[in-house]
Formats: structure tokens, sequence, C-alpha cells
């Protein structure tokens, strides 16, 4: 009896050496550095988008069905699944897509490599509205999946591109892009009413169209 559950559990173990194995093998894993020092980047946040064509009968549409994203270690290493685990079969033409934001850099979801090391990421002089509207691409890359898969993974990223958003909103030409980034983490901590009725606050209090 002794002898069967040790081997049960030799097998159980080994089964999940196994699992382990091919989630590591399907995980992508990166390495982002400055680009002008080739020096390890942390705290960059990565997030990657699965997009899609449905198949409807007849006709098609396009579709963004999942996100996920996580951010750089010390090393400048992250970890992000290959698979977008979806089963559905009516998705075809399927496109895995990455994306990168670090306060202070700038990156056009390019591929650009610093040799034998990783993504590149550059710093970024630009100030008011002009990083402003590079902040903001993230907020459309960032459109995608269901309202539940957005609050687990985008709020650390939402709340990164709020604070560089408040240093750089300094004017009130500039306060619209402050309410609508403000907008958008409430909208995933408060939900969609709550968040509404802020924003119409805000633009009455800071006089904002």
């Amino acid at each position: 009896m002794r002898i069967d559950r040790r081997r049960s559990t030799v097998r159980v173990a080994f089964g999940l050496v196994l699992v382990m194995l091919k989630l590591s093998a399907i995980a992508d894993t990166g390495r982002v550095v400055d680009a002008s020092t080739g020096k390890p980047l942390s705290g960059v946040h990565v997030y990657v988008r699965w997009d899609a064509e449905v198949f409807k009968g007849i006709e098609s549409s396009h579709t963004c069905f999942r996100i996920a994203a996580t951010t750089t270690d010390e090393t400048g290493q992250f970890n992000l699944s290959s698979l977008s685990w979806s089963v559905d079969p009516r998705y075809f033409n399927r496109q895995r897509t990455q994306f990168f934001y670090k306060t202070g850099y700038k990156n056009n979801g390019t591929t650009e490599q610093w040799p034998g090391t990783g993504i590149a990421m550059s710093p970024d002089d630009s100030i008011g509205r002009e990083r402003l509207q590079y902040i903001f691409r993230n907020y459309a890359g960032t459109d995608c999946g269901d309202h539940d898969q957005q609050k687990r993974e985008l709020i650390p990223l939402y709340r990164a591109l709020l604070e560089e958003s408040r240093t750089l909103a300094t004017s009130p030409d500039l306060f619209a892009y402050l309410n609508s980034a403000q907008y958008h983490l409430e909208v995933l901590e408060l939900g969609r009413d709550k968040a509404t009725s802020n924003e119409r606050k805000r633009r009455i209090e800071w006089g904002t169209k």
C-alpha cells in the first residue's frame, strides 16, 4: 500500500514537472534595455493583445479578444504567454502584438533591437502636448478584451500613465488629457457610471470641454 502511494506521488510530481516545462516552453521571455546605454530597464510595462477576424456566416468582423500585461524585473526581463488560450473556432487570422511603456521613454511598437540583448527603449525628452499625445497611444493599444480582463491586467499601467500625465498637464489647455487619463483608470476601479460622473464634474471644475 505504501509503495503504491509513493508511486502515485511520484507520478503526480512528474506530471507537475511536465506541465511546468510545457508552460515555460510557450512563455514569451524578453528583455528591455535603454537604447542609449544598453543597460536593462526595470519597471517597464509590457502588454500584449490578440486580434483576430471573427467568422459570422457569410461575413466576418475584427475583434481584439484578449489582453495580458506584466512589468520587467530588475534585470529588464519579462515573461508573457505566447498563446491566447482561446479555442474559439470562429477566430482566424490571429495576430499577437506587443507594446512597451515606461515613464520618460518611448517605443513605437517596433522591433528595434539592442544587439544581443532585447527590445530597446529610447529616453524621450519631449514635454507637454507632444509627450501626452505619445502617452495616449497606449489607451488605443489597450482597447481590448472584456472589462474583467482589463481590470485584472491594466490597472498598474493606467496608474503609471496617469502619474506621468499629471507631471505634464500643467496648463489649462492640457487638462483634458489629465481628465481622460483619470477617467480611464476610474472605469476599471469604480465602474463606467461612476467614472463618467466624475469626469463630467472635473470638466465643469476645470472648465474643459
